[in-house]
């Protein structure tokens, strides 16, 4: 699901009005050739998604109760300030939430679904995140590994000088809708999707 149309950070400075001041993954991702090359995964809008999920009462809040649209609104396209921060708390209160920084731990997702291979993962992530960030970061330096290399390797590599590796675990994975979310003062941006 992809964030509504909104202003991206030095990206709406021009005062004369004559380009564009916001913006979506549209703009500079070709979602087209993604979903021929990946089939299994389908790109939507938000306004889709709360038509499709929410209006249709698919979803339920962290009580059990049916999550109608925020403000009866399906178009958040645009929005700023106040709007932003009432429908990212909104979208939180029906979604599993991942609240992590992106400088500090990595994403990894298993190959497999289940726990098993959610728990090998972990296994070798915590391998991994006892090597000294320097070590690791000195390894690949002017030498990246070959992108089908071993497992551990890559993940070495892309772990990079973060401390942390989080999990696409099982919990994650049985969710109806995962949200990939900073917190507020996070400092992260439009590009964090769910």
């Amino acid at each position: 699901v992809l964030p509504p149309v909104q202003g991206i950070y030095l990206l709406h400075e021009d005062k004369e009005g004559a380009q564009k001041r916001k913006f979506s993954f549209a703009d500079f991702f070709h979602f087209e050739s993604f979903v021929k090359e990946h089939s299994e995964i389908e790109v939507i809008s938000f306004e889709q998604f709360l038509k499709d999920e929410v209006v249709q009462g698919k979803l339920k809040n962290k009580i059990g109760k049916v999550v109608g649209p925020l403000m009866n609104r399906t178009n958040w396209d645009g929005m700023s300030g106040d709007n932003a921060i009432i429908l990212n708390k909104w979208t939180r209160s029906f979604t599993t939430t991942l609240n992590f920084d992106p400088g500090m731990c990595m994403l990894a997702i298993p190959s497999k679904s289940g726990v098993e291979a959610a728990e090998n993962l972990s296994l070798m992530a915590k391998s991994v995140s006892k090597i000294p960030a320097d070590d690791r970061s000195s390894i690949f330096y002017n030498h990246p590994g070959p992108v089908d290399g071993e497992a551990s390797e890559r993940l070495k590599e892309l772990l990079g000088e973060r401390q942390e590796v989080c999990v696409y675990d099982d919990e994650l994975q049985s969710a109806k809708v995962f949200h990939m979310m900073g917190s507020e003062d996070s400092g992260a941006r439009m590009l964090t999707h769910f």
